[in-house]
Order: structure tokens, then sequence, then C-alpha cells
């Protein structure tokens, strides 16, 4: 693992004021309306969707109200363990080194993870 990216997992695992802001429940629904209504428009009830990146879980526990077939994949294992809390559907795994196979899941998704 490189400098950069070691520093940043560092931030995640540790940043409480980080961890206060994503969990804020006035910015939870509103604010990933686009990224739903995107995730939605390209699957079905029944896809297999991978969400990278989800941090904490909240839009893919969202999203599995409606896409049950979900799965939440982030490289922080507090984040994923506070996710954990909001149901089974949840992995720790590394984006740039997924343990998935190829064509296990219809539907790649991710909201905010790139700029990350």
């Amino acid at each position: 693992m490189d400098k950069e990216f070691r520093y940043n997992k560092d931030f995640y695992e540790q940043d409480e004021s980080y961890l206060r802001l994503i969990n804020d429940p006035s910015k939870k629904n509103y604010f990933f309306a686009d990224y739903y209504n995107a995730v939605l428009s390209h699957s079905s009830k029944n896809s297999k969707i991978l969400e990278c990146g989800c941090g904490t879980g909240i839009t893919t526990t969202f999203l599995h109200k409606l896409r049950p077939h979900i799965l939440g994949t982030d490289f922080s294992e507090r984040f994923i363990s506070i996710a954990k809390k909001n149901g089974p559907f949840f992995k720790v795994d590394d984006v740039s080194n997924l343990s998935f196979k190829d064509s296990s899941f219809e539907v790649v998704s991710s909201a905010d993870l790139i700029e990350h």
C-alpha cells in the first residue's frame, strides 16, 4: 500500500469530525437524490448491485429498501462496523483490488468515492 493511500485510510479510520459530517441526518437523502435515481434507473428489484466506497452505509441502506441485493463495500473497517448496524449487507473490501469474480454484479456504483 503506498504512503498516500495509507494516509487516506488512516484519515477515514480516525477523523471524528468527518464521521459526524457524513452522518448528519439533515444531509442524508436530498444530497444523494440524483445518485439514488441513477442507481434505480439502471437496475431492477432483483439486480445484484455493488456499491464501492459506501462509508458508513448511508446510501447503501437507503437503496437496500428498494434493491435488496445490494452489497456496500469500503476499505475502512471502522466505517463498515458502523454500517453493519443497519444490516448485514456490508463488507470490508478495497475498491483498488476487489475480491469478487468478474460479472458478480449487474450494477457497480459509487457516490463520492473518486474525489476522495
